[in-house]
């Protein structure tokens, strides 16, 4: 078996996970936080662990205490929530004062390695598009107006009207009628790739006759690489946690390649804790950007083997004497941005698709269409400094970068409007004012969504939503008086669920199931069915608490209002209201009013409007009412064919005729 075990808490917290070879991973929390990580064997005895010494009011965490020997990591944050520095005893990475431009671009950075302090900096344009990179490694871009790149380092690069790379740097591409990568060729030597109906890159076959095939689940995963040369052949068969690679296994189930997730719960967003390659462990070390720069021996706190990168990730590997080498010594294949690299062929896979670092561009369409911009082979809006792709499907900020604020337009093909940024076609669009408030609005409603979005928001409202409910179904229970429990108690405890569970991710910021969708899942409901069965009890649950307050109100007394004061007391009403007058005259002394209320029974006893006006007006209730009749001996009432009836505790007067009453009256008619 290939697959991955997972273990939960009660917030929904991955504590375990079993891997395919039988050894765990096991994670404790404080709060919603991971705390601790530990890497134990097929028998649960620890290998080694990290833990989290640190986290600023924000979650951010300020010093982990990394592997072994490794020592710590410390990171700094600004004002905006923006890494700012990494520090190890091997590598540090800082980005100075007003190393930020106003829209959140990474200006300059000074990494130090080994002791060696360097400068980077960056420039952009006016649609924030990495134009150079000066440091390290230096280059220079420019773009057409739809997000093709242009040129790099002076060398021209083609492209068709459909956005396909058709010649750049040396090399001649063409693609296939669903616009994926087809071949390449270079002086004449040619690489084939051959793809499947849903895009998927299937066999890439290589110059020296070495060929790399690949297989995939219904979900787009990878499953498994095979690499063929000479006769021989090696496969390898990947596993995941949830859509995030862990590693690899050979054909015998060995665990030859490992990463251990430092958050379980979003692996592809955080770092990872250690490498386990070729029986050997190695701690990663990260940049700002998120790159690994260099794999620590943990045991003998050397560096093994440093990256350095462009900002597309063209790298350069160097061992651990400093030397450039051209493939990793240890066999690491997470390099750039923590991903991925077929080494055979210098692509790196990203979830759904494959880059190429040399073009910066992806080499199959995006598969969510133009949901990340018109262009669907440009790659993280050419700028990944702040952006970054988990999964080859859409674009967004780095975490080390505050909200996107700055709009991404649309634009027409084949303007070069770097060239003359008076253009209007799409170039320098930021320079219109009309087109400038439309991003303002833009800009609006994206904060908008992303607050709505945010988990203590979405905390509160379930909350509220819940203490609705609640209160639905408590009201629903007394004001029946007792009637509608068996419905009404129900929907008291769910709404209090809701409530309980909205309060936790309001405070912790962390999502968190409710306990009426554990019990759903307990049941082999998946977790979105027993989502939209709880959402929908919710809605239920209150709209039905509030019609049977509403029906036992009516039923009971129809066209009532609870009374608002004692008999003996005066009841004010205004003109725009009722019809007791302008003046607020006591009703008790109000002159002839319009009846009001229609003729209706009430516990099988017929009533007039006139009687249902004054019994509402002096705030007699119909039960009131009934045990006076029933209670007491009737007398003749002057008009002919009327009974009147008293009652001393309550002092009313009721009169009937032929059994309806007629009319109530304070006091005792003589």
């Amino acid at each position: 078996s290939y697959s991955v075990k997972c273990s939960y808490d009660g917030e929904g917290c991955i504590t375990e996970v079993e891997l395919p070879d039988g050894s765990f991973i096991q994670y404790e929390y404080e709060g919603p936080f991971v705390k601790k990580v530990m890497r134990a064997s097929k028998d649960k005895q620890g290998l080694y662990q990290y833990s989290v010494f640190s986290r600023d009011l924000m979650g951010n965490i300020i010093e982990e205490i990394l592997p072994y020997h490794a020592g710590s990591r410390k990171q700094s944050f600004d004002t905006l929530g923006r890494r700012v520095q990494i520090a190890t005893d091997f590598f540090q990475d800082y980005i100075p004062n007003k190393g930020y431009d106003p829209l959140g671009n990474i200006k300059t950075r000074e990494p130090l390695f080994d002791g060696e302090k360097s400068n980077v900096s960056y420039d952009y344009n006016a649609l924030n598009q990495l134009l150079s990179e000066k440091g390290e490694i230096e280059h220079s871009y420019t773009y057409d107006s739809i997000g093709n790149r242009y040129s790099k380092d002076g060398s021209s690069y083609v492209v068709n009207d459909a956005n396909q790379l058709i010649q750049a740097e040396g090399a001649i591409y063409t693609f296939d009628s669903k616009g994926n990568l087809a071949t390449k060729s270079v002086d004449g030597t040619t690489w084939e790739f051959k793809h499947n109906n849903f895009n998927q890159l299937t066999s890439i076959t290589l110059p020296d006759e070495m060929s790399v095939s690949f297989t995939y689940n219904l979900r787009g995963k990878r499953l498994s690489k095979k690499v063929e040369k000479d006769g021989s052949s090696e496969v390898l068969r990947y596993f995941y946690l949830g859509q995030t690679e862990l590693g690899c296994m050979d054909t015998k189930g060995n665990i030859v390649e490992l990463r251990i997730p430092s958050n379980p719960n979003q692996p592809e967003r955080g770092t990872f804790i250690a490498f386990e390659l070729n029986k050997g462990t190695y701690v990663p070390i990260y940049d700002i950007q998120g790159n690994v720069t260099c794999l620590i021996d943990p045991e003998r706190r050397k560096i093994q083997e440093s990256y350095r990168y462009s900002a597309f990730g063209e790298e350069e590997i160097l061992n651990h004497r400093d030397r450039e080498i051209q493939q990793s010594s240890v066999g690491n294949p997470w390099r750039y941005r923590g991903n991925r690299i077929d080494e055979e062929v210098g692509l790196i896979c990203i979830g759904h698709r494959y880059y190429d670092p040399e073009t910066g561009r992806w080499m199959s369409p995006d598969p969510m269409g133009d949901l990340d911009g018109p262009n669907l082979y440009v790659y993280c809006r050419n700028n990944p400094l702040i952006y970054v792709d988990y999964f080859g499907l859409a674009s967004e900020k780095n975490k080390s970068s505050v909200d996107e604020s700055y709009f991404y337009g649309e634009y027409e093909p084949h303007c070069y409007c770097e060239r003359h940024r008076d253009c209007k076609r799409g170039g320098d669009i930021a320079t219109d004012p009309t087109l400038r408030a439309g991003f303002s609005i833009g800009g609006v409603v994206d904060l908008s969504l992303e607050v709505l979005s945010h988990p203590r928001v979405q905390g509160s409202l379930q909350a509220f939503a819940g203490l609705a409910e609640a209160s639905a179904g408590g009201l629903a229970t007394l004001g029946s008086g007792g009637l509608a429990a068996p419905i009404g108690w129900p929907v008291l405890t769910h709404g209090l669920d809701q409530f309980i569970t909205g309060m936790s991710t309001a405070i912790t910021g962390s999502h968190r199931a409710t306990l009426t969708e554990q019990l759903l899942q307990t049941t082999g409901m998946s977790s979105e069915w027993a989502s939209l069965t709880n959402d929908l009890l919710s809605i239920g649950g209150t709209m039905g608490g509030t019609a049977i307050v509403r029906a036992s109100r009516t039923g009971a007394f129809p066209n009532f209002r609870s009374p608002m004061s004692s008999n003996n007391s005066r009841v004010s009403v205004n003109r725009a209201t009722s019809f007791a007058g302008s003046k607020r005259a006591p009703l008790n002394y109000a002159p002839y009013q319009k009846v009001r209320n229609e003729t209706a029974v009430i516990y099988g006893r017929k009533y007039t409007g006139h009687a249902l006006d004054r019994m509402q007006d002096r705030g007699f209730m119909p039960s009131i009412v009934e045990k006076t009749i029933q209670s007491n001996v009737g007398t003749p009432n002057k008009v002919v064919g009327r009974m009147q009836f008293y009652d001393a505790v309550n002092n009313i007067s009721v009169v009937t005729e032929n059994g309806e009453v007629v009319t109530i009256l304070s006091g005792r008619l003589n």
